[in-house]
């Protein structure tokens, strides 16, 4: 009993429980724990053999079912609190699931809503909503009024045929199907485009190289031709003069079938030696 006295001082210390919640938490652990004597001798009773232990069940918000340790705390951390269970209960939901209990606090469906829904399905002469559908409209937080409007328009029914059931969930697979194909395929265009910018910076890049690498030829090959072309104003020989030609021939015939580039005129020289140009 220490022990848990702690454990709830502890929750109730980092704001898990509020007070209240605690005293009730406390008083019940204490009334669990608290031992029975025998008023006199003649009353006593050897003890009986203990009784195999009972499966579990689902826990009740009301109907005489008890909440374990556990549970309580998890009801604490979603601020829940015997006041609203008894509120829940109060407004025709008398059988709800702990489950079903968190789902209402974790969503913070209010209990007034709870009867305001009922109350229309009433004046509807509709059946009673369960717990399900009500968890379903106020999660989305669906107004009451806009329940009446989709009702009265004739266009929405909240029946629990199986056949509307059965259509409801191919139609919402459908859509699933849809939403889904249409997501494969604005991802599959998104990368076609990527691809195809990619090659074209691939290709945009390859000619900058190859154009880059054409204009660096290109003004090699002119400054051996400006070269040889005034060696050969300053040969003194017929042999000289010839052979000087026909490598001028030979450099001007090689740049003529050189692609044309638009290139970018730089202060760059390409030195070359005699010996370069004798070769």
């Amino acid at each position: 009993m220490h022990a848990e006295r702690t454990r709830v001082l502890e929750l109730v210390k980092n704001g898990t429980l509020s007070i209240e919640q605690a005293d009730e938490l406390i008083d019940a652990l204490q009334a669990a724990n608290q031992p029975t004597y025998p008023s006199s001798s003649s009353e006593f009773r050897m003890p009986e053999p203990p009784r195999p232990p009972k499966p579990p069940r689902a826990p009740r918000a009301s109907g005489g079912g008890k909440f374990s340790f556990e549970q309580m705390i998890e009801l604490g951390k979603f601020g829940i609190n015997t006041q609203y269970v008894r509120s829940l209960a109060d407004a025709g939901l008398s059988n709800l699931s702990f489950d079903d209990i968190i789902e209402f606090g974790k969503f913070g469906i209010r209990p007034e809503y709870v009867i305001e829904l009922q109350k229309l399905a009433e004046e509807l002469e509709m059946d009673e909503l369960d717990s399900e559908k009500i968890i379903e409209l106020g999660k989305f937080g669906v107004d009451v009024e806009n329940v009446r409007e989709m009702l009265e328009s004739g266009l929405f029914d909240l029946s629990d045929s199986e056949e509307q059931n059965t259509e409801y969930s191919i139609e919402r697979e459908i859509r699933h199907a849809e939403r889904d194909v249409g997501r494969a395929t604005r991802d599959a265009s998104r990368a076609s485009r990527d691809v195809a910018r990619a090659l074209r910076d691939a290709s945009r890049s390859a000619k900058n190289v190859f154009s880059q690498e054409n204009d660096n030829e290109r003004e090699n090959l002119e400054a051996k031709l400006e070269m040889i072309s005034s060696k050969l104003e300053q040969a003194q020989t017929d042999k000289e003069r010839q052979k000087l030609e026909l490598k001028r021939d030979a450099l001007q015939e090689l740049l003529d079938t050189m692609p044309q580039t638009v290139t970018t005129v730089t202060t760059s020289t390409t030195i070359t030696t005699d010996d370069e140009v004798d070769e």
